[in-house]
């Protein structure tokens, strides 16, 4: 296993140079700005936000877990399509409630895939992808 997952998370960059920033967080108040998930679910969460190119305010921030451990370990933006999509692990199977076109293969960790929308930070959908060994989804890339 890699035990420095707590410690991943990734920074983009949008055309109009707005940030984006996934990672995790064990913190119950972490900042939040227009929430999808407005309390830390598990141990460990996964975080995702987006502030503007002077970094002087949460565009929006948000939690994003089950009731175990998430990871936010990669997150790519779209502007075409006004979406991002995130990559990380987890050993929630309550993860997706929306959207999910994979299960939770109960093993260890799953990796997974979330997609949401760039404005608003509302996820869209998501999947797990996973055995029942230990799994991660360390990179995300739009074709």
């Amino acid at each position: 296993m890699n035990y420095g997952d707590q410690f991943r998370g990734e920074i983009m960059l949008d055309a109009s140079n707005n940030v984006y920033v996934a990672s995790t967080t064990y913190s119950s108040d972490f900042p939040l700005s227009n929430p999808n998930q407005s309390s830390l679910s598990g141990i460990q969460d996964a975080v995702l936000f987006k502030m503007p190119p002077g970094l002087n305010e949460l565009s929006w921030s948000t939690y994003f877990g089950g009731i175990g451990l998430e990871s936010g370990n990669s997150i790519q933006v779209n502007d075409e399509l006004g979406e991002l999509c995130i990559a990380g692990g987890t050993n929630s199977s309550s993860l997706f409630t929306q959207g999910n076109d994979l299960t939770f293969d109960g093993g260890i960790s799953d990796g997974y895939i979330a997609k949401f929308n760039a404005n608003t930070g509302s996820l869209i959908s998501g999947t797990y992808m996973g055995s029942v060994e230990y799994d991660q989804a360390y990179f995300v890339q739009y074709d």
